[in-house]
């Protein structure tokens, strides 16, 4: 279990978000405009962004890793659309929100309470969470309030100085993404923060520990082959399922649609317990198991490019073509459905 902060460390964590929201840096800066801040203990980066310029969502959001830089990315240059939140999701990130009382929880109330804070109006009422691959928004330990009172203290530096001077977050190497970072360095006898420019490398591959049982694959490989033509996807419902662990989560569903007919052949619940990537290295042991109790169809379609990467391998072995494809109409059609029950 996650060690819980104290409330000392709360309290200067909220003293910082309430002059974050004094100082109202999305009135200047949009939330491309994104810096990287390093620990100083354990020399993780990850890179904060300021939201709020469009006057609708006002938070300082700050995506854990390389990965999630390139995650962050991917969703700006992605069309916005029904099955959007499932990409927000899976970014891991803290963030500070500014909401509505009535978006508030009580057990945040009760912190309110106990720091002596008091809070009214539209956008007052400040949230601080924890975003995990697969999980509902959750509170911080005590790890992650004191990396996130290092975040704001440094975006109240560098949102103050971006206000007279936007060009501390340009650089003019539009061939490599590059953002300023405020590392921690050693100088004389003081430990002091300073600007410097970072290269964001590629993101790191996922490391997935595929699982297939060898009877449950026999079993499939000997049946015949088809003429059964298949979508498949794998996708978020945001319907959180508290079965009292620490942390709810939102399960994830297994779909496989006729794409002759339409008709929903299989479905399955999948969990991401005890994270995304073990529900993934499963995920190929789960299709053989659906579709041993199916007829073996001779081609899937799939459009997530993590399935057809996992999954290619054991359809090659098993003689199942594969179609990489923009669409699914069936699949969406489904899920859909599911997101309106």
């Amino acid at each position: 279990m996650s060690k819980q902060p104290e409330i000392k460390d709360w309290g200067k964590l909220y003293q910082l978000i309430i002059e974050l929201k004094k100082l109202a840096p999305w009135q200047w800066m949009v939330e491309e405009e994104m810096f990287a801040v390093e620990h100083p203990d354990t020399g993780e980066i990850g890179f904060a962004s300021v939201m709020g310029a469009t006057e609708q969502f006002y938070a300082l959001s700050f995506y854990m890793g390389i990965n999630a830089y390139h995650q962050f990315w991917g969703l700006q240059f992605t069309e916005p659309g029904p099955f959007t939140y499932q990409k927000i999701l899976e970014i891991p990130q803290l963030q500070v929100s500014f909401e509505d009382s009535v978006d508030v929880s009580s057990r945040d109330k009760k912190l309110y309470k106990q720091l002596g804070l008091t809070f009214r109006g539209k956008n007052a009422w400040p949230l601080a969470k924890s975003f995990k691959p697969g999980f509902v928004p959750w509170y911080l330990d005590a790890s992650e309030v004191k990396f996130l009172q290092i975040v704001v203290e440094q975006a109240l530096d560098v949102c103050a100085r971006a206000e007279n001077d936007s060009s501390i977050l340009n650089f003019e190497d539009n061939d490599k993404d590059i953002c300023l970072l405020r590392k921690q360095v050693q100088q004389g006898n003081e430990k002091v923060w300073i600007d410097t420019e970072f290269e964001v490398p590629d993101p790191v591959p996922a490391d997935y520990n595929i699982r297939v049982d060898s009877l449950v694959f026999e079993k499939l490989l000997e049946m015949p082959i088809s003429d059964l033509i298949v979508e498949m996807d794998v996708f978020l419902l945001p319907r959180p399922i508290d079965d009292n662990k620490e942390q709810p989560y939102y399960p994830y569903m297994l779909a496989i649609v006729d794409e002759k007919t339409g008709m929903i052949i299989a479905h399955e619940l999948l969990s991401p317990l005890p994270d995304l990537n073990s529900m993934y290295c499963n995920l190929p042991l789960n299709v053989c198991k659906t579709l041993g109790d199916l007829q073996k169809p001779c081609k899937v379609k799939m459009k997530t490019p993590l399935l057809v990467s996992l999954l290619e391998p054991l359809f090659n072995d098993l003689n199942i073509k594969i179609e990489h494809v923009d669409d699914l109409p069936f699949i969406d059609d489904f899920r859909m459905a599911a997101l309106n029950m």
